[in-house]
């Protein structure tokens, strides 16, 4: 059972996600392509911090939707509030794991910080497998590659 019941706001935050999946297996799939032979690690690197800005925004807005449900405190609609707030009125998988990659999130956001492709990888995961938990996103967790991206 999903925390949410609005189906309007469920489906908005999977098309939202479905957004921030393409967003990392494009680039994914451009960082393959380009560097292939040319190694390039600090570049490859950089492309990876967009894609965990947009899964962190779709964390916000699943706990924004759920706050307004359930009614849970916090002290604004920030996601800093608004997880510290939840964390114990909702469940959470690795609650400690989440709120360092929300400070890495703001650390590319507000400091121009950028952070390594794995750690990059590791907090979309998280975020992926917290909005599964809670129903939000169904099936299988899926691989970059099984994006479809256009061309």
């Amino acid at each position: 059972m999903s925390l949410l019941s609005d189906p309007g706001a469920i489906a908005e935050l999977r098309d939202e996600w479905e957004g921030a999946g393409r967003m990392r297996a494009r680039m994914m799939r451009h960082v393959r392509g380009a560097f292939a032979r040319l190694p390039q690690p600090g570049l490859a690197h950089v492309v990876y911090n967009l894609p965990v800005l947009l899964a962190f925004d779709v964390l916000e807005q699943a706990l924004a939707q759920i706050q307004r449900q359930t009614g849970f405190p916090s002290a604004s609609g920030s996601l800093g509030h608004l997880m510290e707030g939840a964390k114990d009125a909702i469940p959470w998988i690795d609650y400690p794991a989440l709120l360092a990659g929300k400070n890495r999130r703001n650390e590319i956001a507000h400091d121009g910080k950028l952070h390594t492709c794995e750690v990059c990888l590791a907090d979309i995961e998280n975020v992926e497998k917290q909005l599964h938990a809670w129903n939000i996103l169904q099936g299988d967790i899926r691989d970059p590659d099984n994006y479809d991206v256009g061309n």
